[in-house]
């Protein structure tokens, strides 16, 4: 039997979402996230031919990506507020970001990176601030969906 621990999936701890936009950059640290379903439209055009036969071609269409939910996030930093409120208002404020999914730490003491995606274009479309679980060992769970233009697997 071939050795796959090379290949078998990764186990993350945390993600580091970094934002770059005209300000600067804000990094951020989270515990899950859901979403990013990456899909082609499917178009079908059929084709009749002088013969009297036909056929159906499979063409890709245009891509799209669904909305990306940030779960648990670890900051005492006002930018996403803002940044929401700032939508709210018609600002056109985008900018891109770039999700680093991190492993166990190595024997080195550093945190091992085991992927990584850039997404171009991106603003918030929810965030939420107001669930507290006093009974946990984390009170503070935030969420913050994020629509995206792009999405790019980088490492």
């Amino acid at each position: 039997m071939t050795d796959r621990t090379t290949q078998d999936p990764f186990v993350e701890c945390f993600f580091d979402v970094e934002f770059t936009y005209s300000g600067g950059t804000v990094s951020t640290y989270f515990k899950g996230l859901s979403g990013g379903e990456m899909e082609i439209t499917l178009i079908q055009h059929d084709v009749v031919y002088q013969n009297g036969g036909s056929t159906t071609l499979f063409i890709p269409g245009a891509s799209s990506y669904s909305p990306i939910t940030l779960y648990q996030g670890v900051t005492d930093d006002k930018f996403f507020w803002n940044w929401w409120a700032d939508v709210t208002k018609g600002k056109r404020t985008r900018c891109n970001a770039t999700i680093t999914a991190y492993g166990h730490i190595t024997e080195d003491g550093g945190d091992q990176k085991m992927a990584e995606w850039t997404l171009e274009n991106v603003w918030p479309l929810s965030i939420s601030g107001f669930n507290f679980d006093l009974d946990s060992e984390d009170p503070f769970i935030a969420e913050v969906t994020l629509v995206a233009e792009s999405i790019e697997r980088t490492s």
